[in-house]
C-alpha cells in the first residue's frame, strides 16, 4: 500500500497540508476547521473519515466553557437550614397521615344511640340551646352547624377560644337542660384551646369514655381536616 505524500505550505495565515489524493486540511487560526475537496473531488465521494461539505461551509465552532456561578451548590446544600426545616415538616406531616389512618381503621362504625333518646339531644333543641346561650352570654363566638349525621350531635362554633368562653356558655339558663349530662369539648388545637365544638351525651350512655372521644375525634377530622 502506498503511503500518502504530505506537503505542508502557507495560505492567508493558514497551515494546509495536501494529501496525495488532493483533499486540503486547513488549520485556521482562531481555531476554525474547514474540510475541502479539489476540483476533481465531488462532496458525495470525499475520502472516508471527513465529512463531505462544500467549500464555503463553516467549520464547527470552538466549544467555551460555561462555569458554574460561585453559589451554584448552595441551593443543594443538604445541610442548609431551608432543607432541614423542610425535612422537618415532612416528617411532621407523616405523622400526621400515620395517625389520621390509624384513626380512619379504629373508628369506622357510628355509635349506637341508647334507646329513648331525650328530645334535649335533637337537632333542633340544640340549635335553639346554643343560639340561646350565645346571646345570653354575650360571647363573640358564633353557631356554625350542628351535625346530627350520627350519634351524638356535635355542636360546632367559630370563635369559641378558651375556656372561659365554654363555661360562660354553660352558666346561662339556655344550657341549664345539660347540666347533669356528660359534655365533650373538641378543639383541633388540643385541650387548651380554641375550641371548636361541644358534645352533650345523657349521663346513661353506655359507650365506653375513650370510645366516646375517639369517635367524635374522629369525626371532628371529618368535618374540619
Amino acid at each position: 500500500m502506498k503511503t500518502p505524500s504530505l506537503r505542508p505550505f502557507l495560505a492567508g495565515g493558514a497551515v494546509g497540508l495536501i494529501l496525495g489524493g488532493g483533499v486540503i486540511y486547513w488549520a485556521v487560526p482562531h481555531g476554525r476547521e474547514r474540510v475541502s475537496s479539489s476540483p476533481e473531488t465531488s462532496p458525495e465521494r470525499a475520502p472516508i473519515g471527513l465529512p463531505a461539505t462544500g467549500t464555503d461551509a463553516p467549520g464547527p465552532s470552538p466549544v467555551s466553557p460555561h462555569p458554574l456561578p460561585p453559589d451554584a451548590h448552595a441551593a443543594v446544600d443538604t445541610a442548609s437550614p431551608q432543607i432541614a426545616k423542610l425535612r422537618a415538616r415532612i416528617d411532621e406531616l407523616d405523622r400526621q397521615l400515620a395517625s389520621a389512618k390509624a384513626d380512619l381503621a379504629s373508628n369506622t362504625a357510628p355509635l349506637t344511640p341508647p334507646d329513648a333518646l331525650p328530645e334535649r339531644f335533637s337537632q333542633s333543641a340544640l340549635v335553639a340551646a346554643a343560639t340561646s346561650a350565645l346571646r345570653e352570654s354575650g360571647s363573640k363566638a358564633e353557631l356554625s352547624t350542628v351535625d346530627c349525621t350520627e350519634y351524638p350531635c356535635i355542636v360546632y362554633f367559630r370563635g369559641l377560644s378558651t375556656q372561659a368562653d365554654v363555661d360562660a356558655l354553660k352558666r346561662t339558663a339556655a344550657y341549664q337542660p345539660y347540666a347533669s349530662d356528660h359534655s365533650y369539648t373538641l378543639g383541633r388545637s388540643g385541650p387548651d384551646g380554641p375550641y371548636d365544638a361541644m358534645v352533650e351525651i345523657p349521663r346513661s350512655d353506655p359507650h365506653p369514655r375513650n370510645e366516646m372521644g375517639d369517635r367524635l375525634k374522629f369525626r371532628l377530622g371529618q368535618m374540619l381536616p
